[in-house]
């Protein structure tokens, strides 16, 4: 009795500790670890396993969608109407993974941008490594950089890109829910165009979310933020956890390693589905983990609404080996042939 009596403070503890993690670990994962939790005589194995998914998915890299604090904002924005060089600030427009996004104009053409400048100094660096890739892409599809501010004696840098009218992607569909398999399948067919020119280029963007989309009236889409993207091959491994959970491919979670290309591959399948479904799916719904939370598989239906032929793409995007979602339905390319 004073066994079992024991085990059962013991498990009510872990139950309380779990509530606690759900704030930074996916829902299923901290299911998987309750129920092998309870069968535990020795809290000290779970608490061990615990501590290094903590340490794992709260990695600074990894972005949940939470600000930080009030005081950083008010310390680094740029206010309404100052000057960075020749460009006057008009608005705020969002915060990248590396600093402030504004709207601004030139005082001597009047001609709008989007200028990007470092939150932090430490970022500076971050935003160079933005720029160069950017310089490497020229795509309709890709916002296109105009210029770099390098200020020195204040270690800041600011990107000058082209203005584009419109909004993320997340806003419109939390507008209206999702698209229909028509409007959606001509966004896919130009963000597979873009991706695929990426990849073709040795880039990976390593953060594919409906954040980093924006998109007009005209349903024209360009990926705006290219903040984590990395020069990279299919073949060459990867070991530093990027990206946003909701998107992550299985393999980011589960291994040591991963290669770039089929990790986006992965994240664009789960946007895509997204366009069809709304904002309620993500990745972490169809990663099904065995109690032991060692393994696990992908079980993927895909939406009622796509046709035979898109459903089929989807599912090779989808495919829980990364090498398979390059081969089967050749990757990204065949959306320029796909149909309703």
């Amino acid at each position: 009795m004073r066994m079992m009596t024991s085990i059962g403070i013991q498990t009510s503890a872990l139950r309380r500790v779990l509530r606690e993690a759900r704030c930074w670990i996916p829902n299923s994962l901290a299911t998987s670890l309750l129920k092998k939790a309870i069968s535990w005589e020795d809290a000290a194995d779970f608490l061990k396993e615990l501590k290094r998914l903590h340490a794992r998915f709260r990695h600074p890299n990894v972005c949940d969608g939470c600000d930080e604090g009030d005081g950083l904002m008010k310390h680094e924005e740029v206010e309404v109407n100052t000057l960075v060089g020749d460009w006057r600030i008009i608005a705020k427009i969002a915060r990248g993974f590396f600093g402030f996004v504004y709207k601004a104009t030139n005082i001597n053409s009047s001609v709008k941008a989007t200028l990007k400048k470092a939150m932090k100094l430490e970022k500076a660096e971050g935003l160079l490594k933005e720029a160069d890739i950017m310089k490497r892409l020229d795509h309709k599809n890709i916002v296109k950089l105009i210029n770099v501010q390098e200020y020195q004696q204040c270690n800041q840098v600011v990107l000058i890109m082209e203005y584009m009218t419109g909004d993320p992607l997340s806003h419109r569909l939390a507008f209206q829910k999702n698209f229909s398999p028509n409007l959606a399948l001509g966004i896919m067919k130009q963000m597979a165009s873009a991706f695929a020119y990426m990849h073709s280029k040795n880039i990976v963007h390593r953060d594919i979310k409906l954040g980093n989309m924006l998109c007009n009236d005209q349903l024209e889409v360009k990926i705006i933020d290219l903040g984590l993207a990395f020069v990279s091959t299919q073949s060459k491994q990867l070991y530093d956890l990027r990206g946003t959970q909701g998107y992550m491919a299985p393999e980011i979670f589960f291994h040591n390693s991963y290669t770039g290309p089929p990790a986006d591959v992965w994240s664009l399948g789960i946007l895509f589905t997204q366009l069809l479904i709304g904002l309620e799916f993500d990745g972490l719904q169809i990663i099904k983990m065995s109690d032991d939370c060692t393994a696990y598989k992908v079980v993927y239906n895909p939406p009622p609404s796509a046709s035979e032929s898109l459903a089929s793409l989807l599912t090779a995007m989808l495919h829980e080996k990364p090498v398979e979602r390059l081969t089967r339905g050749g990757g990204l390319i065949p959306f320029s042939n796909c149909s309703i």
